[in-house]
């Protein structure tokens, strides 16, 4: 977690997204509580921590642990909580290929 957003340069616009590290200790100390409870009450079992929001809505996080690895899921002010990922890996990769993308850079 300690890489995430560091010098991410066109990766993320800051305006857009919650993806630095000061803004995520923000974002996890106002919304976490809500998405928790959210979550549990979907019957689901874990802690999880806010790794990126779009616009302030769209809240992408993922279960904390003993695993190496987490899954990626995602959580709408409609409740719907869904799994964008299989992996922090997966989706921080996808990331960057939408960066490429957009900045032309992919081959």
């Amino acid at each position: 977690m300690r890489l995430l957003g560091r010098r991410a340069g066109k990766l993320v616009k800051r305006g857009e997204f919650d993806f630095y590290i000061d803004q995520l200790t923000k974002l996890n100390e106002e919304t976490l509580e809500t998405i928790q409870e959210a979550w549990e009450e979907k019957g689901r079992v874990g802690n999880i921590f806010l790794i990126c929001s779009r616009y302030g809505s769209d809240h992408t996080f993922i279960l904390t642990g003993q695993a190496i690895d987490s899954p990626v899921f995602q959580w709408r002010e409609t409740d719907e909580i869904k799994q964008i990922n299989s992996s922090v890996w997966d989706w921080f990769n996808d990331w960057v290929e939408d960066a490429k993308a957009m900045i032309s850079l992919k081959d």
